[in-house]
């Protein structure tokens, strides 16, 4: 479930990289956002229902799901639905839903770190939480932030696994959720903090905690910033070697978004492509890379197939094409979820 969960990221991060707005001219035919939901939330639906199709839709549903007007209960529920793919969905919309509740009561932070543990799902929880760091941003945007060493080392030491107060919030580390809200609300803006403190020497330090930060939430966050502040090497033969040998598994996982752009604008044939995103013999973020490099050529090129109703790529059905590879290559497979994604928006 967890590699799952990376490849919906995954892709969602690569489609707002490329500048690629899925939903906001979408014409006439585009799915609705009850259709969208019933692919995503699609367990006992049509045996077509792979994970690759449920990512695709849940990659736009989270695009509309903060413009669809539904009520908290109803986006709670979906973020409790059947399906990885369907929380995960909700968790945009989620997070301006707990934003927009009173600040001083449902909304507080402290009444939104305390919803955290009563969550009936990792990605409710996830949605209190990133809404209960946002809400403490916020505060701290209006008052004032501290000093960078003091506040980087609040950071850190959340991210790390401990307790830090700031302004008297306490936020508690010891919860992995709340590591990954806390690294994705100041991912942004860490890599500028850090720097005032470590000078030149910042991007080696976030290149260290890639790989020895306590926690996986930490050495994740850690290695989005050393890939996305420009510590990386933004060539294929640098990404590529960061996914192929990069000290620790976040810092793999990290470089597959740049590397997959990299790729799909290089002179290499998509049977190339799939050769690679099918290669044993190399890591699965680079096959992942691979696959997903060939779902972004794909993107520009998906139309219908009068016959049977499918999205196509040339000769390609991607519905059969994401069911046949789902469970023996799911490094291949991702390639269908960019142009199934625009052609939930199209068709």
């Amino acid at each position: 479930m967890e590699s799952r969960a990376l490849t919906l990221g995954i892709v969602a991060a690569v489609l707002l990289a490329l500048g690629t707005t899925l939903v906001l001219a979408q014409p006439a035919q585009a799915k609705s956002v009850g259709e969208l939901l019933a692919i995503a939330c699609g367990d006992g639906g049509p045996p077509e229902f792979v994970a690759e199709i449920r990512a695709a839709a849940a990659v736009v549903l989270a695009d509309m799901l903060p413009l669809a007007g539904f009520d908290l209960a109803r986006l709670e529920k979906i973020a409790t639905g059947p399906t990885p793919e369907c929380r995960q969905a909700a968790i945009p919309a989620l997070v301006e839903a707990y934003l927009a509740l009173d600040p001083e009561g449902a909304g507080s932070v402290e009444a939104l770190l305390a919803a955290v543990e009563r969550a009936e799902s990792p990605e409710l929880a996830l949605a209190r939480a990133i809404a209960a760091v946002a809400r403490i941003q916020q505060t701290l945007l209006v008052v004032g932030l501290p000093p960078e060493q003091e506040l980087v080392g609040a950071i850190t030491t959340v991210l790390g696994g401990g307790e830090a107060t700031l302004l008297g919030f306490s936020v508690d580390g010891s919860n992995p959720i709340v590591r990954e809200a806390v690294g994705r609300v100041v991912e942004e803006f860490l890599f500028s903090l850090a720097r005032v403190i470590y000078g030149e020497a910042v991007c080696q330090v976030f290149a260290d905690l890639a790989v020895n930060a306590p926690t996986h939430e930490f050495r994740a966050t850690a290695a989005r910033v050393f890939v996305t502040a420009g510590c990386a090497p933004w060539d294929v033969e640098g990404l590529t070697a960061l996914v192929t040998t990069g000290g620790s598994e976040e810092l793999r996982d990290a470089a597959v978004g740049a590397l997959s752009e990299a790729l799909a604008m290089e002179p290499i044939s998509d049977a190339d492509l799939m050769a690679l995103a099918l290669d044993l013999t190399t890591t699965r973020q680079h096959r992942l890379a691979a696959g997903q490099a060939l779902g972004l050529r794909w993107m520009m090129a998906v139309s219908v197939d009068p016959k049977t109703g499918h999205p196509t790529v040339g000769s390609i059905d991607l519905i059969r094409f994401a069911t046949a590879h789902t469970i023996a290559h799911p490094e291949l497979a991702i390639a269908a979820v960019a142009p199934l994604a625009a052609f939930f928006t199209m068709f």
